[in-house]
C-alpha cells in the first residue's frame, strides 16, 4: 500500500512503526520502500492461518522514533482463501489446470462460480460430487489483456430436498485464483489507415503448411475494433484461405494495436497477427 506523506523530511531514520496483531497466530512482516512518487510505499507479508479465517490488525505510523507523534493509523483485514493459479500465461491462449474439490461425507450437488469472464469451468453446472473419492474439475483460463490478475472462485452447495428443492446456495469453499499473463510473440504485422468512425472489410491470407486439412479458431483481442467474420477457419492441406475481418475505427484520432489470435482446436496459439489501426480525424 502507499502512504502519502506531506512532510518531505519524513524518512526511515525519523519514522517509527508500531503494529498490533489481534490474531496471535498471524505474523506480519513490514518492509519499507522509499523514493516513490506517490509517497512512502509499504510492503506487508502476512502468514495467513488456515482457511477459512478473517484476521484484523492495526498499523500505526509515527513521525518520531519515540512513537509520540502519530502520523496515521490503518485498520487492515486479511481474508484467507485456498490458492490456485495459472503460470506462464500467454495472452490469447487457453491454459488448463485441475482443481481438487474438498471431500464430502454424502452425495452433493454443487456448482462453481466466478465473476471473471476469462475463467471457464470444464464441466456442466451444476454437477454432482461423490463421497469417498477424489473429485477433480478442470479449469481453463484465457485472457486478452496482459498483467497480473486475481479473482475468487466459489464452490456452492445447491443440493435440494423433497421439502426444499431449490434452497439458497451454501458456500463450501473458496479459492483465490491468480494469473500472470504476457503478450505472445508477433508473427505478422499489418497497418490500417482509416478515418474516424470508418469501417473496412479485409481479407488476410493464412496458409496451412501441413499435409492435412486443418481447422483454426480466430479471435480478436479488441472485438470493438476488429470483428472476426468467421471465427472457425478450415484450410485445406498446403493451401491458403482468407481470414475475414471488419476493421472499425474509433471516433477519435489516434493509434491502437489489436491482436488476432490463430488457435488450434485445443485453444493453443499458433500465430499472432498484429493489426495497428491509424485513425485520422475527419
Amino acid at each position: 500500500m502507499y502512504v502519502t506523506c506531506d512532510n518531505q523530511s519524513l524518512n526511515r531514520a525519523a519514522l517509527g512503526l508500531v503494529h498490533r496483531v489481534i490474531d496471535l497466530f498471524g505474523v506480519c512482516l513490514v518492509v519499507w520502500l522509499f523514493g516513490c512518487l506517490m509517497g512512502v510505499q509499504i510492503y506487508m507479508k502476512y502468514s495467513c492461518p488456515a482457511y477459512p479465517s478473517i484476521t484484523r490488525f492495526y498499523l500505526s505510523l509515527f513521525t518520531d522514533e519515540y512513537s509520540c507523534h502519530l502520523h496515521s493509523i490503518y485498520q487492515i483485514y486479511v481474508h484467507s482463501h485456498m490458492g490456485t493459479g495459472f503460470h506462464d500465461v500467454t495472452v490469447g491462449a487457453a491454459h488448463l489446470t485441475k482443481l481438487t474439490l474438498p471431500a464430502v461425507n454424502s452425495t452433493r450437488t454443487v456448482m462453481l462460480h466466478s465473476a471473471s469472464p476469462d475463467l471457464a469451468i470444464g464441466t456442466a453446472q451444476p454437477f454432482v460430487i461423490e463421497p469417498n473419492r477424489v473429485n477433480d474439475v478442470s479449469l481453463s483460463y484465457r485472457t486478452h489483456s496482459p498483467g497480473k490478475k486475481s479473482f475468487l472462485l466459489h464452490l456452492l452447495d445447491v443440493s435440494g430436498t423433497a421439502t426444499n428443492p431449490s434452497p439458497a446456495p451454501k458456500l463450501l469453499q473458496s479459492w483465490l485464483v491468480s494469473a500472470d499473463a504476457a503478450y505472445p510473440a508477433i508473427t505478422q504485422r499489418y497497418d490500417v489507415v482509416l478515418k474516424a468512425n470508418e469501417s473496412i472489410a479485409m481479407k488476410i491470407p493464412y496458409r496451412n503448411a501441413m499435409a492435412i486439412d486443418k481447422t483454426y479458431h480466430i479471435d480478436s483481442s479488441v472485438s470493438e475494433r476488429i470483428k472476426v467474420r468467421e471465427s472457425r477457419l478450415t484450410v485445406p492441406a498446403n493451401s491458403t484461405a482468407p481470414i475475414r475481418i471488419l476493421v472499425c475505427a474509433p471516433p477519435n484520432a489516434g493509434t491502437q494495436d489489436v491482436l488476432l489470435f490463430v488457435n488450434d482446436s485445443n485453444g493453443q496459439t499458433l500465430d499472432v497477427l498484429l493489426c495497428t489501426i491509424h485513425t485520422n480525424a475527419k
